[in-house]
């Protein structure tokens, strides 16, 4: 079963488009508009992990407004290198 994270925007379709743009922009994602959605690739940290979490996003009319729907497909995570050398140094120094 994939996951399927959805919200309801009080913005018609065109509008939450362009806050969607905004607001990938301001997170330093990358989105690849094609009309209402596109491909969004959204930078992720997961504790001493990063990353980067792509899928298709669309906009739908609803009642009221639009739902902004964002299926992950793909997950990419590496270690911070850098974090994990400092608990060890910090580990040995105790």
């Amino acid at each position: 079963m994939a996951v399927e994270h959805a919200i309801d925007l009080d913005l018609p379709p065109a509008g939450a488009v362009s806050a969607l743009r905004l607001t990938a922009e301001d997170w330093g994602a990358e989105l690849q508009e094609n009309g209402t959605g596109g491909q969004l690739h959204l930078p992720v940290l997961a504790g001493l992990r990063r990353g980067l979490v792509s899928g298709p996003v669309e906009i739908r009319p609803a009642t009221g407004g639009s739902r902004l729907i964002f299926r992950p497909e793909t997950a990419i995570y590496y270690v911070q290198t850098q974090a994990v050398m400092v608990l060890l140094l910090d580990r040995k120094s105790v």
